[in-house]
């Protein structure tokens, strides 16, 4: 039996055909609708990584029962993203920040063989990122947190620090950053803050001569109190740092005193060794005959040998 046109053009993997019928809304059981567009959605995909959509679609919430979710606060293609991420694992940010953006499957999701070091070092060596990608992964990240997917906000954080950590302040609007990152995470955030915290440190002579700073920062208290609590937790570290290399030093200087002090009493002893052995082997000048009465003269101030001369006739003995 021949192969017909049809099954030559099915879907290739689980995470192509999840994306053809998310694209058709084939076979859909929900409807999300967000800002002026709808979405045909499967429970049996969207519930499966997202609690918040898990929790609402049982049958004691008013969503579960008609089958309908109104978004009112969410970017249509942010949403877009967000489902693409959970029906095909591919995270991209085209559509939201305007720019082409390569696409991410993260560990562990359908159809993705790549390892996720690999991947995230492949970015790190990839083009600067501009401001409107980097809100892009914000606005990822935030979606990832409200619908409580933890894939999506491992991913959209590890971009965010690997494109903001490889692109120069002065390519990037960072107060514009600050205010995304502050306004859509929550106050306990761990993942984007200390990233962003932390390069504003290590560029803030930079930040500190754009008039917009000032005025985001007056905005943002708790960007200002974090970012001053950093600077002088750096500043602690580098003094630390100041004083531990200052004792190093002071300790090899020592060692080397320890050192060049035993080196000149082994000097001493070798001596002091010397002149007893010519003492035993000497007790009568070889010249005149007579006893010593002269004392031990040394070659050098730290010669490890020394002479003796007779006192009557002058003969060197060594």
């Amino acid at each position: 039996m021949p192969l017909t046109d049809s099954y030559l053009e099915r879907p290739r993997g689980i995470a192509e055909m999840w994306g053809r019928y998310l694209e058709s809304g084939e076979y859909s059981d929900f409807l999300v609708t967000c800002g002026s567009r709808d979405f045909h959605v499967h429970r049996l995909v969207i519930c499966h990584k997202s609690s918040y959509f898990r929790m609402l679609c049982k049958d004691n919430f008013k969503e579960g029962i008609t089958q309908k979710l109104e978004l009112v606060d969410e970017d249509p293609d942010v949403f877009q993203a967000v489902l693409t991420f959970l029906y095909t694992g591919i995270y991209e940010t085209d559509k939201i920040a305007g720019s082409a953006e390569l696409e991410i499957p993260p560990e562990g999701s359908c159809g993705s063989s790549v390892d996720s070091e690999n991947d995230e070092e492949n970015h790190r060596k990839g083009r600067p990122a501009t401001t409107e990608d980097l809100v892009a992964h914000i606005q990822l990240y935030a979606s990832g947190d409200k619908f409580d997917i933890r894939d999506l906000k491992d991913v959209s954080s590890k971009m965010f620090r690997n494109q903001l950590m490889r692109t120069p302040v002065e390519n990037l609007d960072v107060p514009q950053i600050i205010q995304a990152v502050y306004t859509c995470t929550p106050l306990n955030d761990a993942s984007l803050r200390p990233v962003l915290i932390d390069y504003c440190v290590q560029n803030l002579s930079t930040l500190l001569t754009q008039p917009e700073m000032a005025s985001v920062l007056a905005d943002m208290g708790q960007c200002a109190f974090e970012l001053l609590r950093a600077y002088k937790d750096e500043a602690d570290l580098r003094s630390r740092k100041a004083v531990e290399d200052q004792r190093t030093a002071v300790l090899e200087i020592k060692k080397a005193e320890s050192q060049q002090l035993r080196e000149s009493l082994a000097k001493l002893q070798k001596r002091d060794t010397h002149l007893m052995e010519i003492l035993a082997s000497h007790h009568n000048c070889r010249n005149c005959g007579k006893v010593f009465g002269g004392a031990p003269q040394v070659y050098g101030p730290m010669s490890d040998r020394v002479m003796l001369r007779c006192k009557a006739c002058y003969t060197k003995h060594s």
